[in-house]
This record gives C-alpha cells, structure tokens and sequence, in this order.
C-alpha cells in the first residue's frame, strides 16, 4: 500500500465491516485515492448508509468517477456519498455492467469531476448517474467542473 495513499492511512478501519456512518476528514492533507481503493472501500464497508471522504488528491492519484458504480453493487443500504475529486476518461462508461435495481442513493456529492482538456463529458456523467441512481436529483451541481 502505497504511504501516500488514503487506504494506507485508514487501513485499520477496513476490518470493521458493520460501519455505518463514517466521515473520513483530511482535508488538509494531500493522499492518493483510486478506483481500486474505491473498490475496496465499497468491500469493507457494506452496511454503510453515509460516507464522506474530505481529502485533497494528486493528479496522479484521483479515482475514475466510473468507480463508484462499485458503491452502487455493493452497499445497498448506502444514502449519502460525498467524495474528493475524480476524473473522466474517454471510454470511462464502456462496457459497465448495470443493476437492475435502482440504488436508494439520495445524496451525491463529489468536490469536483474533472474532464480531459478539450472534452466535455458533462451529458454521460448525468446519464451514468440517472442510471445508476435515480433518487439523486442533480449531483455535483454545487461544483464547477474543471477542463
């Protein structure tokens, strides 16, 4: 795991599987988190009905805004969500595979979702999460989205 990484901060806090509401602030700290850290978050953490992760993140080290699809698969219980900023790619919404059932989320909230320069993926962002969860009225509307 990397040092520089949110996982290998709150390392500890992955085996406590019955979680419900947990508030990850490290804001003024600058870590890494990954779609594959997404991924393992949404394991660790079934039960969870809100999570909020305040982090400031590298360019390098920013998760695909795909990933939290794996929220959606995973923690159906799960009603707020707010995360650092993540990017999208080309190809970012190919080939994912969807629930039939709608995910419950109410409340997205995601600090920033930045785009390729020169792209704009401002339609398949809102369509992914129309898709994915229909209870969310508009998310990330609070926040610009940067190019």
């Amino acid at each position: 795991m990397n040092a520089n990484s949110l996982m290998a901060v709150i390392e500890p806090l992955l085996s406590l599987h019955r979680l419900r509401y947990i508030v990850l602030d490290f804001s003024p700290f600058v870590l890494q988190l990954s779609s594959d850290d997404i991924l393992a978050l949404s394991k660790a953490w079934p039960a969870v009905e809100e999570l909020v992760i305040d982090v400031a993140t590298a360019q390098s080290g920013r998760a695909g805004f795909e990933s939290i699809l794996h929220f959606a698969r995973r923690c159906p219980c799960l009603q707020v969500l707010h995360l650092p900023v993540m990017v999208i790619e080309p190809g970012a919404f190919e080939g994912l595979e969807y629930s039939a059932e709608p995910h419950p989320l109410r409340d997205l909230d995601i600090e920033e979702v930045v785009f390729p320069p020169g792209m704009d993926f401002s339609r398949e962002k809102m369509d992914f999460i129309q898709r994915v969860f229909p209870n969310v009225a508009v998310a990330s509307a609070t926040h610009p989205i940067a190019f």
